[in-house]
């Protein structure tokens, strides 16, 4: 360069777009020899391109850089496609994803068959969630390169969103025999495990991928979900730690600590978490209606609606939050409201079956019981396994005096679960109406072994003694039940 600057400045300028290929770092390193050289050699054009594409630096990003040397540098046709290749990826790294398109688009025409630019291009549209054209853009890609890891394991993405998960299995599974090293498609693959409740080939996945790269602060955290998922709290809590530590930012992971912290009912560190993930990021809808859930099991109901309210605000499409705010306002005998809220989760998602049990149990405590049995036999339909909705149209036929139906009802549950509690009280009730004490007392007592501060059924047996005429156990469990403090009322599930 120092011998013969001039004639070698397009050569050189063209290294400097494959520099930027290589790095931002590489890139400032050609520019800071480009001003060098120039120096050296007294050359004041070769001074001037080097202190311009180091101006251009100046910012994280290898846009102004690279359009400089797309614009003036007349480039040849190759280091031209590399040139709007790479400044469509930077233009996609700050999110500019339209002008990005043009880019890769340009570098395509300038060479039909350039595989990096065609899936560059489809891993912009699949940021764009234009899956359709970003599929066609990585199928292109990879019928020029079979061996392309990289489109295949992106295409996999693409298949993991739609919910073709056996095609996004198949396709990280060949990405991962290409380059047994892509410690990140590993990971995909693991989530996409998980997604499928096939845990532990998720942990699999997740802890090989970790080994691979210790410091993989998203894969730890996904192991972590995992282990919560499969109730293994110590590990979990371990893992999201772990990933914590990591990266102190990490406000998804330190919601996710929050909620196994709900779920072990160590509710002050379960709040604590989760103030601070939205101190992180005020927008993070699901942490704050965690938050209000948070707030809503420790009976604090005003700042639990406070919560569920600005997530709703946040998405107002967040139906999980709006049933959870109707299962408040039920509880504050705001039944309208209640009502309002879980017909619009309903009307979000038909097929959100607890939202709809939810609703039937409203209705139940209305009094409008054909309306609870609408509700409550549409969730039995979309899942005949839930055995508390189950209960609750027991309980609903035993109020509206159609014994035979509750008792049948109450035996289906207690199958599902034979812990049920609430099932095998609610069923000793019924026996009652049957004047069948002796059933009836076996119920109600093996419903209060499973849970002494359930009023409601110690009030429940209180009457089947005094019909048995044994008045003083009656009166021990009037006064049992009086002391717990509160309505004998069966619960809601």
């Amino acid at each position: 360069m120092c011998a013969d600057p001039t004639n070698k400045l397009p050569e050189a300028l063209a290294l400097a777009v494959k520099a930027a290929e290589s790095s931002i770092v590489d890139a400032r390193r050609w520019a800071e020899l480009l001003t060098d050289a120039g120096h050296d050699s007294d050359n004041l054009l070769v001074t001037q391109w080097g202190q311009r594409l180091q101006s251009d630096l100046r910012e994280a990003s290898l846009s102004a850089y690279l359009s400089r040397l797309i614009n003036e540098a007349r480039l040849e046709v190759a280091d031209l496609v590399l040139a709007f290749e790479e400044r469509g990826i930077a233009r996609r790294g700050t999110d500019n994803y339209e002008e990005g398109l043009a880019d890769f688009n340009r570098a395509i025409e300038l060479d039909p068959n350039r595989v990096w630019s065609i899936a560059g291009r489809g891993e912009t549209y699949r940021l764009m969630d234009r899956y359709d054209e970003a599929l066609a853009d990585l199928n292109r890609a990879i019928e020029l390169d079979p061996s392309y890891d990289w489109a295949i394991a992106r295409r996999g993405l693409i298949y993991q969103e739609l919910k073709r998960y056996d095609e996004a299995l198949a396709d990280f599974t060949c990405a991962i025999e290409l380059d047994p090293s892509a410690d990140w498609a590993i990971a995909c693959r693991g989530l996409i495990y998980q997604e499928l409740m096939r845990y532990d080939e998720a942990l699999a996945d997740f802890t090989c991928a970790i080994e691979l790269d210790p410091g993989a602060d998203w894969a730890i955290s996904s192991r972590g979900e995992t282990y919560r998922r499969m109730g293994r709290y110590d590990e979990a809590l371990a893992d999201f730690t772990r990933a914590i530590e990591l990266d102190p930012s990490y406000d998804w992971a330190i919601a996710c600590r929050g909620l196994i912290y709900q779920e072990l009912m160590r509710y002050d560190e379960a709040l604590a978490d989760f103030t601070r993930a939205i101190e992180l990021d005020s927008s993070f809808d699901w942490a704050i209606g965690s938050r209000g859930e948070t707030y809503r099991l420790m009976g604090r109901y005003d700042e639990a609606l406070a919560d569920f309210t600005s997530a709703i605000e946040l998405d107002p499409s967040y139906d999980w939050a709006i049933a959870r705010r109707g299962l408040i306002y039920q509880k504050l005998m705001r039944y309208d409201e209640a009502l309002a809220d879980l017909s619009r989760a309903i009307e979000q998602d038909p097929s959100y079956d607890w939202a709809i049990a939810r609703r039937g149990l409203i209705y139940q405590e209305l009094k409008r019981y054909d309306e609870a049995l609408a509700d409550l036999n549409r969730s039995i339909e979309l899942d005949s396994s839930y055995g508390w909705v189950i209960g609750s149209r027991g309980e609903t036929y035993r109020l509206m005096g159609r014994y035979d139906e509750a008792l049948a009802e109450f035996n289906r549950a207690i199958e599902l679960d034979p812990n049920d509690s609430v099932a095998i009280g609610s069923r000793g009730q019924t026996y009652q109406q049957f004047k069948r004490y002796d059933e009836a007392l076996a119920d109600l007592n093996r419903a209060i072994e499973l849970d002494p501060s359930a009023d409601w059924a110690i009030a429940s047996r209180s009457q089947t003694y005094r019909r048995m005429g044994r008045y003083e156990e009656a009166l021990a469990d009037l006064n049992r039940a009086a002391e717990i403090g509160s309505p004998p009322e069966r619960p809601a599930q």
